[in-house]
């Protein structure tokens, strides 16, 4: 939920107003995430996804980079020093550990992302004396679910990929073959079942 991922942002991550972040992944709910950084006013927002779609609905949703991981994305983001949040949504060791070593000094690594790998923060020469933090993120509060929808109401939090298309439930599987495909015209399809 969108709510799940402003927890991640703002209250585990304490991304505000001049933040540098970046996104390990940005399916829906790392979109989600990442508007809601933007909403918060973070000045550097970085999605890292292999999928060119994924990364055209980065920066249609307000990234100011977009950057592909089998390109060298972890090089460039630590040649241009890091940033303050890294925030992984794919649940695999190796974004786990690219998105503490994307830190600066200083910087905080939230986990999201659910799979069997391991959460690692890399070789400990490194995280300890530059003092990185890799934390884990939850669900969300209820307080949270009512700022993410007061945000949604003022116009601060505009999500526009997160809802691709809306089907009706006649087409569930051609539905489901899209996704399958990748076709869904944003993050998500939406089944329509008023009918």
């Amino acid at each position: 939920s969108v709510a799940t991922a402003y927890h991640a942002v703002a209250t585990r991550g304490g991304v505000k107003e001049g933040s540098r972040v970046d996104f390990w992944g940005v399916g829906g709910l790392g979109l989600s995430a990442l508007g809601c950084a933007v909403a918060l006013g973070a000045s550097k927002v970085i999605a890292v996804d292999p999928r060119e779609e994924a990364r055209q609905w980065a920066l249609e949703t307000g990234a100011t980079e977009v950057l592909d991981p089998n390109d060298g994305a972890l090089r460039k983001i630590a040649a241009d020093g890091g940033v303050d949040v890294a925030l992984e949504f794919v649940g695999r060791t190796e974004t786990c550990e690219s998105a503490v070593r994307s830190l600066d000094d200083g910087g905080r690594a939230v986990v999201v992302g659910l799979g069997d790998g391991q959460a690692s923060a890399g070789r400990l020469i490194t995280f300890v004396p530059r003092e990185r933090e890799l934390v884990a993120s939850y669900g969300a509060e209820p307080w949270e679910v009512e700022k993410v929808i007061e945000m949604m109401a003022d116009g601060s939090l505009v999500l526009p990929k997160v809802v691709g298309d809306v089907i009706p439930l006649d087409d569930v599987n051609e539905g489901l073959k899209r996704v399958h495909e990748g076709r869904t015209g944003g993050s998500r399809i939406v089944l329509d079942i008023a009918d």
